[in-house]
């Protein structure tokens, strides 16, 4: 049996005539930030690649895997190319 504990990766969510806790709102200011990096990544790959999936099995299945992996790949070297443009730029 695995003993690690789980933690809930949902946003909590204000009632009617009952607010957030601040303890609540920085958790979900610190979901927040892990969302919208991941979301940034999946949003550029979808506008510039292509990169709608379709859940398939069999050969189809391998084929999206690789071109999930070659996406992966182009877009940490469009962000290399960003970091080093940016790196060299005079200030």
């Amino acid at each position: 049996m695995n003993d690690s504990v789980y933690r809930s990766h949902i946003h909590h969510k204000g009632r009617h005539n009952k607010p957030l806790t601040a303890r609540q709102m920085k958790a979900n200011k610190n979901r927040s930030k892990v969302r919208v990096r991941v979301a940034h990544v999946f949003g550029f790959q979808q506008r510039s690649m292509g990169g709608k999936f379709i859940h398939t099995i069999g050969i189809a299945q391998a084929k999206k895997k690789t071109k999930i992996g070659i996406m992966n790949l182009v877009y940490n070297m469009s962000r290399l190319v960003q970091f080093e443009h940016g790196a060299t730029a005079p200030r």
